[in-house]
């Protein structure tokens, strides 16, 4: 069990929320559950890989567009290799290390 304290409280009575992109502008360990923000992460990759394979079709592509989809596609390959191939599990992660 880990005690930070806030507000008076620890930790340990907080649940841990997924955080909101519309209202959160980052990630706190205090209130955030990692693994719920990891995901929303890969979600957005998705999106920008689709919307830049749709630039890529148009007449307006640019060099610029394969290479942001292309990291972002190295990105997720790299993070499904962690966590499909390698068997790391982000939620275990973040629940053995509390802030």
């Amino acid at each position: 069990m880990f005690d930070t304290t806030i507000w008076g409280r620890t930790t340990t009575e907080f649940e841990l929320e997924e955080p909101d992109p519309k209202f959160d502008s980052e990630f706190s360990p205090l209130y955030h559950d990692g693994a719920a923000a990891l995901n929303i992460g890969i979600k957005m990759w998705d999106l920008e890989i689709e919307r830049r394979e749709d630039n890529l079709k148009s007449t307006y592509a640019t060099d610029d567009d394969e290479h942001i989809a292309n990291g972002w596609r190295i990105a997720k390959g790299a993070y499904e290799y962690l966590t499909k191939t390698i068997g790391l599990e982000p939620k275990e992660v973040f629940r053995r290390w509390p802030a």
